[in-house]
C-alpha cells in the first residue's frame, strides 16, 4: 500500500535520519521525498511518499509519536479497504 504523507518536523539535528529510520524500521520504503527548511515556524517542511505492505496508519501513528514531529497528515492515496 501507499501513503502520502506531509510532515512538520522541527529542525534539530538529525531529525531527518531520525523520520527516515522510523519508515524504514516499519517496513516501508521511501518512493519520493521533499523537505524544506522554513525558516519562520523554526521546522522542516516534509513532503513524503512511501509503499509498503502494512497498513500507513501504523506507520502515521509512529512517525507522530517522534519528539521531533510537530504535525503529521495523511494526504493519500489510501487504500480502500480497513486497517486493523
Amino acid at each position: 500500500m501507499s501513503a502520502h504523507f506531509d510532515v512538520y518536523l522541527s529542525s534539530e539535528p538529525a531529525a531527518l535520519q531520525r523520520l527516515l529510520g522510523v519508515v524504514r524500521r516499519r517496513g516501508f520504503t521511501v518512493t519520493a521525498l521533499s523537505a524544506l527548511h522554513d525558516e519562520q515556524r523554526h521546522a522542516y517542511h516534509v513532503d513524503l511518499c512511501v509503499d509498503g505492505a502494512r497498513c500507513p496508519t501504523v506507520l502515521q501513528n509512529h512517525i507522530a509519536n517522534l519528539a521531533d514531529v510537530r504535525t503529521v497528515n495523511v494526504l493519500g492515496p489510501l487504500p480502500r479497504t480497513t486497517c486493523a
